[in-house]
C-alpha cells in the first residue's frame, strides 16, 4: 500500500517543540530559529514524494517538478504543470527522474487541462510515497513551503507566505467544448500570490502548509516590482480537477 509521507504525530511534537521554544527563549532566537525547525521537519518528510520531470519531445526538452498525491478517491496519482507536460496527448509517455535512487521510470500522461495548467500522470511503480491535499483554507500571512527543481538542478526547499488570494473564470472540459454541441463546465477557480520566490524547473512543485499538506501547486511567477512572486493553483481547484478525472 502506498506510504503517506508527513506523520502527524511528528507534527504535533513538533509544534509542541516549536511552541516551548517560543514561549521560554528569547523573542529574536525564538523567531529566528523555529521557521528553520518546520523548513527541517517539511524537507525530511515530504521530499521523497517530489521529482524531477525530464519530457522529451522531438527536438525539445521540458523540465520541471512532479509529486504524488493521494486523490480524493484514495488513488495515488502524480501531478505537474501542463506546460510541463508539453504537448503531449493523453496515453504518451513521460520520464521521471527519481532523486533518491538516481533511476527513471517512464509514466502515462492520463488527463490535462491547459485552462489550469494541471497535468494528471499515472504513479510511479519504483516509488510509494505520497502528498494529502489540505483540508483547510491557508489563510494571509501563513508560512508555506515548496521542494522542486529549480533551473533543473538539486531539490530546493523554498519558505514564503501566503500574501493573497483571488479567482479566475476557468473552463472545464474537451477541445472545442465551447461549440455546440458539446458544453464545458465554468467553475470561478482560486489562485493564490505568495512571496516565494521561483526559477524556472520548479513549475509543478508542490506548495505546503504548516503540516505538510498539499495547498496548491506552483505554476507561474509574477515579476512585477522584480520580486518574482510565486502565483499557486490552489488546493480546490487541483481538487476540481482530480474528481473530474478520477482515471
Amino acid at each position: 500500500m502506498p506510504k503517506r509521507t508527513a506523520k502527524k504525530i511528528t507534527i504535533s511534537l513538533l509544534k509542541l517543540v516549536g511552541e516551548l521554544v517560543i514561549a521560554f527563549s528569547a523573542g529574536l532566537l525564538a523567531s529566528h530559529y523555529y521557521p528553520l525547525i518546520r523548513n527541517l521537519y517539511v524537507e525530511i518528510e515530504v521530499a521523497g514524494a517530489i521529482h524531477k520531470a525530464n519530457v522529451f519531445l522531438p527536438g525539445t526538452l521540458s523540465q520541471g517538478t512532479v509529486f504524488q498525491v493521494k486523490t480524493p478517491s484514495g488513488k495515488v496519482r502524480l501531478i505537474t504543470n501542463a506546460h510541463v507536460c508539453g504537448p503531449t496527448a493523453i496515453g504518451q509517455k513521460l520520464k521521471i527522474l527519481l532523486p533518491e535512487s538516481g533511476s527513471e521510470e517512464w509514466v502515462k500522461v492520463l488527463a490535462v487541462n491547459k485552462t489550469i495548467d494541471l497535468c494528471l500522470l499515472s504513479p510511479l511503480s519504483k516509488n510509494d510515497k505520497y502528498l494529502e491535499l489540505s483540508d483547510s483554507d491557508p489563510s494571509e500571512g501563513d508560512l508555506i513551503f515548496t521542494i522542486g527543481f529549480p533551473n533543473a538542478h538539486s531539490k530546493a526547499l523554498v519558505s514564503g507566505n501566503l500574501l493573497s488570494k483571488g479567482t479566475e473564470k476557468l473552463v472545464f472540459g474537451p477541445a472545442g467544448c465551447d461549440l455546440p454541441p458539446v458544453t464545458c463546465s465554468v467553475v470561478m477557480a482560486e489562485m493564490y500570490f505568495t512571496s516565494i520566490r521561483s526559477a524556472p524547473g520548479a513549475s509543478g512543485s508542490p506548495v505546503l502548509n504548516y503540516s505538510g499538506d498539499v495547498i496548491g501547486v506552483l505554476f507561474a511567477v509574477d515579476t512585477e516590482n522584480s520580486l518574482y512572486w510565486s502565483r499557486i493553483i490552489s488546493f480546490k481547484t487541483l481538487r476540481i480537477f482530480l474528481e473530474r478525472n478520477d482515471i
